[in-house]
């Protein structure tokens, strides 16, 4: 399980802000996800930043793992539960 992050930051420009967040990754077939901290960055325009607060790797998630078509790397974990943090102009 990913670890929950924390609430967000304080509010700043968004041109200032890098968020940061676990991601699970899938670097070559059959090997275990990794957990790497990921830096994001604000959202452009017509773009939303999500703070996930829950997310799950699912049978789909398994099913690239053990694929031989899939193009790796790959970020896992589709499914789950978010709040919009900021929204990017327009």
């Amino acid at each position: 399980m990913l670890p929950r992050p924390g609430p967000p930051g304080p509010r700043r420009r968004a041109s200032q802000r890098r968020d940061r967040g676990p991601e699970a990754v899938l670097r070559r077939p059959g090997a275990d996800w990794e957990i790497h901290e990921v830096t994001v960055a604000p959202p452009r325009a017509g773009e939303v930043l999500v703070r996930m607060a829950y997310a799950g790797l699912c049978h789909s998630d398994e099913h690239m793992r053990f694929s031989t078509t899939t193009e790796l790397p790959v970020v896992g974990g589709h499914e789950g539960s978010a709040v919009v943090q900021e929204t990017g102009p327009g």
